[in-house]
C-alpha cells in the first residue's frame, strides 16, 4: 500500500522535502500532515481535488468542513469577485450588517454577534466575556473537544500551570458526572463549553436528552452553557445543533461555514451579554470605548463575510434533504460492508458527517474513542486514497452539495475492495474485531 501510494505521487514527496528546508516537519497546518508525507494539491472544483501529480480524488475533507458546498462554488465565487472590485477592508460597510442579520435570523441564541478571523479567537473571546461579566475563571468542557488553540482552552506544553488548573474535564454523554461538576463548581465556573458534537469522538451526537439536561442543569445552577459550533454551524441544521438538538444555549461561537471557505468565525449571545463589548455612545469627540475591546486587522474582512453570505444563503431545505440522504446512504452502506465481511467496526456521525472507527465498543465518550485501532484506520484511509478517495486524516470526513449517489457508490466500492484486503491484516493486528464464524 505505502509502495503504490509512493509510486502515485512523486511530486507530492519533492515538494515535502523542499517544505522540510523551511517548515517545521514540512506543513503549516498539522491536520493535514500524514505519513509518509502529505498529498500535494493542485486544483479543485466541486467535490473533487487533483494532486500535483495529476490524480484525481473525491474529496471528503473540504478543509475539514467549511467547504460545504465544494470547491469553486460559482455563485460564492461571484460573490467574492464583486466584493473584491469593491472594498476588502478600511472600515463599516453593508456586508458585515447583512451576514450579522442573517446569523441573528437562523441562530437561536444570536441577538448580537461579533466577527474575528479565527474559530480559536471566537472561543478565547467567548470566554473572556463571561470572565469579566462573572469574576469567575474556571471553565467546564468535555475530555476530546476542541475549542481552538488559546492557553485557556487546551491542555499541551507551553501552557502556564495555573492556566490548565483553571480546566474541569468531564465525561461526554455522562448527566450525572456533569451534574455533580456543575453543582460542586458553579461559585468558580465563568461557563461550561461544549462542542455538541465532538471532532475525535467522529461527531457522534450524545444519548437521548444530554442536552435537554445539560441545559437544565445550567440553568438551575446559573452557569452560563456555551456551544462551540464552528464545525455544528449551519452544517448539521441552519441553526445548527442548537435548533437540531432543540436547545438555546447562552452563547455560540461560529467559524468554518460562516466564512465560505474564506477564514471568519464569530461569537454570539444575547444583547445584554454581548453589550460588554459594546463602544459607549456620548457626545464627546473622544474615541469610543468598551468595557472589553474587540481589535483586529481582519475581524471585517469583506472578502470573507461575502463568501459566508453567498454560502449560507444557497443552504436551503433541499440543500440540507441531499446532503443527510447522500451521507445517510454512505454511513449505511459502510455499516453494511463491514458486517458482511464480519469486521467490527463502529460508524459515526450526524447531517452531512462521518467517521469510521475500528472497534467493537459503541463511541459514547473519548474512552471508548481510545480503545479505537488508529492504524487500521490509518491503513484504511491511505488505500483509499491510493482507489482516489481523499477521506479525512485520522479524523471525520465530511460530504459536500456536488456529491451524488455515483460518488457514494464508488466510494463504497472503493471501501468494500479496502476492507476485504485488510481483513487478513485485521486477523493479525486485531483478531477480536472478527466475527467468529
Amino acid at each position: 500500500m505505502i509502495e503504490e501510494y509512493l509510486k502515485r505521487t512523486p511530486t507530492s514527496k519533492e515538494l515535502h522535502t523542499r517544505a522540510c528546508r523551511s517548515l517545521p516537519g514540512g506543513y503549516t497546518r498539522g491536520p493535514f500532515q500524514h505519513n509518509p508525507y502529505p498529498t500535494y494539491i493542485q486544483r479543485a472544483s466541486g467535490c473533487r481535488i487533483w494532486d500535483v501529480d495529476g490524480n484525481e480524488y473525491v474529496d471528503y475533507v473540504n478543509n475539514f468542513g467549511p467547504l460545504i458546498l465544494g470547491h469553486a462554488n460559482p455563485k460564492v465565487m461571484e460573490a467574492v469577485r464583486r466584493q473584491l472590485d469593491s472594498l476588502w477592508l478600511g472600515g463599516p460597510a453593508e456586508v458585515e450588517i447583512r451576514l450579522a442579520e442573517k446569523v441573528t435570523e437562523l441562530v437561536p441564541c444570536a441577538e448580537k454577534i461579533l466577527f474575528c478571523p479565527t474559530g480559536s479567537e471566537a472561543c478565547m473571546k467567548a470566554i473572556r466575556t463571561y470572565r469579566a461579566i462573572r469574576g469567575k475563571d474556571k471553565i467546564a468542557m468535555f475530555d476530546g473537544a476542541y475549542h481552538g488553540c488559546s492557553d485557556s482552552l487546551q491542555f499541551s506544553e507551553g501552557i502556564p500551570r495555573d492556566l490548565l488548573d483553571k480546566i474541569i474535564l468531564m465525561p461526554f454523554n455522562d448527566i450525572e458526572r456533569f451534574e455533580q461538576v456543575v453543582k460542586t463548581s458553579k461559585d468558580e465556573l465563568a461557563a461550561v463549553f461544549v462542542e455538541p458534537t465532538i471532532g475525535e469522538m467522529g461527531h457522534e451526537p450524545a444519548k437521548p436528552d444530554f442536552y435537554r439536561a445539560m441545559r437544565g442543569i445550567t440553568e438551575e445552577n446559573d452557569v452560563p452553557l456555551i456551544f462551540d459550533e464552528i464545525v455544528d454551524g449551519f452544517r448539521i441544521a441552519p441553526g445548527g445543533a442548537q435548533e437540531r438538538f432543540g436547545v438555546k444555549a447562552d452563547m455560540v461561537t461560529l467559524g468554518k461555514i460562516l466564512g465560505g471557505g474564506f477564514p471568519l468565525a464569530a461569537f454570539a449571545s444575547s444583547e445584554e451579554t454581548m453589550n460588554v463589548w459594546a463602544v459607549k455612545k456620548s457626545n464627546s469627540l473622544d474615541v469610543a470605548r468598551a468595557r472589553l475591546a474587540h481589535p483586529g486587522t481582519f475581524n471585517d474582512f469583506k472578502i470573507s463575510m461575502a463568501a459566508g453570505l453567498s454560502t449560507i444563503e444557497q443552504l436551503t431545505a433541499g440543500v440540507y434533504e441531499h446532503l443527510e440522504t447522500v451521507t445517510a446512504e454512505l454511513r449505511e452502506g459502510l455499516k453494511k460492508i463491514c458486517s458482511d465481511l464480519g469486521i467490527k467496526t463502529q460508524v459515526t456521525g450526524i447531517g452531512s458527517i462521518f467517521h469510521l472507527f475500528f472497534t467493537d465498543s459503541p463511541i459514547v465518550n473519548m474512552n471508548s474513542t481510545r480503545r479505537a485501532n488508529k492504524l487500521l484506520y490509518r491503513y484504511f484511509e491511505l488505500a483509499m486514497l491510493n482507489k482516489g478517495i481523499n477521506l479525512g486524516k485520522a479524523h471525520s470526513s465530511l460530504c459536500s452539495v456536488p456529491m451524488t449517489h455515483k460518488e457514494i457508490g464508488n466510494t463504497l466500492d472503493a471501501a468494500k475492495e479496502t476492507l476485504s484486503g485488510m481483513r487478513p491484516l485485521i486477523m493479525d493486528i486485531a483478531p477480536g474485531l472478527i466475527e467468529k464464524a
